[in-house]
């Protein structure tokens, strides 16, 4: 949410005018949990829920609803989805766009273990949270380095989430990503994605 606005906007890949993002995230938000909520959001963003993230800029303030799986195979398209992500099976694997799914697929030149990293973390959490920010019982966490990070988590938990958030944030890696080029170039030149000037 800080990095959107009120001129923030999804790309959907539907003719018209992209929704405002800003005015639908809570919606999207409910409609992770219930199927009514779905119902309700616009037609042309209506499988968001299943979005794992959003790409864009704020400088742009265009958004992307994005899938993202450990396996090229079980990625889902849905209204609203633009992009699915994996890591590549073979090395120098490039974009293209998948009309069954509708989704533009985007390998990524890491391994399977990036990918388990990026899911064991939603793991950890979940049986933080299911044993009320204590730690968890080792059928619910048995992997040792998993307990640890559990550990360091736990040990902050009456601190201020701001606080909680700025500490995690110093202990990050951030130069381990780069951006170059202009990333909506690269992507319409890969499909067709409808923008508020074509609009």
């Amino acid at each position: 949410m800080n990095y959107l606005n009120d001129d923030s906007r999804i790309l959907a890949g539907t003719v018209g005018k992209p929704v405002y993002f800003s005015r639908y995230m809570d919606a999207i938000t409910q409609s992770i949990y219930s199927s009514p909520a779905r119902e309700k959001l616009p037609s042309s963003i209506r499988g968001l829920w299943r979005a794992d993230l959003f790409v864009g800029s704020p400088n742009t303030n265009q958004w992307i609803g994005t899938t993202l799986k450990i396996n090229k195979d079980q990625l889902v398209g849905d209204i609203g989805l633009r992009v699915g992500m994996y890591p590549e099976k073979k090395k120098g694997e490039k974009p293209v766009y998948n009309e069954k799914l509708n989704l533009i697929m985007c390998p990524l030149p890491y391994d399977g273990l990036f990918m388990e990293m990026f899911y064991k973390s939603f793991f950890i959490i979940r049986a933080i949270v299911g044993s009320d920010c204590n730690m968890p019982k080792p059928i619910d966490l048995p992997d040792s380095g998993d307990r640890l990070i559990a550990g360091e988590l736990i040990k902050i938990k009456e601190y201020p989430a701001v606080e909680v958030i700025d500490a995690i944030r110093r202990k990050g890696q951030p130069n381990l990503v780069t951006t170059s080029g202009d990333i909506t170039q690269q992507v319409d030149a890969v499909a067709p994605i409808v923008t508020t000037k074509q609009a």
